[in-house]
């Protein structure tokens, strides 16, 4: 009896022991990945109180593989309106201090993986990142570079 009760005293103290060294390994974060569209995407608002409730728990909240699809025909009415969503979701990120990231999937529409045979069998561009395929600035740009300038 008395070395089953040391047997189980050694299984807890080695359970206390990997949880302690698993609070250092493991990230305690919260990666919103938004893979969103002009036609599709949350509200501001409700991205914030998401990012509020986790903030309350503690995590670090990273927005991550940013794009922003926009369909064709994708003319100067449906790329200011992917600005705007870029822009707001980068014054969410920055309005949150538990908001340590904002990542975007790529620059570039020439290497984007919206080209992906998977999501995308008939090779669409979708223009989904803030530089074209020529690495032209698109409204996306300018606008994420104002909200930053603020």
């Amino acid at each position: 009896l008395l070395l089953l009760l040391l047997v189980l005293l050694a299984l807890l103290v080695l359970l206390v022991l990997l949880l302690f060294w698993y609070s250092y390994v493991l990230d305690w974060y919260c990666r919103l990945q938004m893979h969103v569209s002009v036609d599709n995407y949350p509200p501001f608002d409700d991205v914030a109180a998401n990012m509020k409730r986790l903030a309350a728990l503690g995590l670090e909240i990273q927005i991550t593989e940013m794009d922003v699809h926009c369909v064709p025909p994708c003319g100067a009415d449906r790329l200011k309106t992917q600005a705007a969503i870029y822009g707001g979701m980068l014054q969410v990120c920055l309005n949150q201090p538990n908001c340590t990231s904002f990542e975007m999937w790529g620059f570039t529409d020439r290497y984007t993986s919206a080209w992906n045979a998977h999501y995308n069998p008939t090779h669409v561009n979708m223009q989904p990142l803030p530089w074209d395929i020529n690495y032209k600035e698109k409204p996306a740009f300018f606008e994420l570079l104002a909200v930053l300038s603020h």
